[in-house]
């Protein structure tokens, strides 16, 4: 790729995201745990939607931001 360096590292960053829906015209929705509102002595869930998104971290040759 143009924008990465040779030989430089790849970061890929992952992200997931529960969004609490529920109703009869929600098509993909589950029973998911939440990440967040579980502890130790209780596990919780939601119905809803699971999204998982993944970005890949690309250093920019003209931004001074590391």
């Amino acid at each position: 790729m143009a924008l990465l360096p040779l030989g430089g590292p790849i970061l890929v960053v992952v992200d997931e995201t529960l969004e609490r829906r529920k109703g009869a015209r929600v098509a993909a929705k589950g029973m998911y745990r939440d990440a967040v509102r579980t502890s130790n002595s209780r596990v919780v869930t939601y119905l809803g939607l699971q999204w998982v998104c993944m970005a890949l971290i690309v250093p920019l040759p003209w931004s001074r931001r590391p």
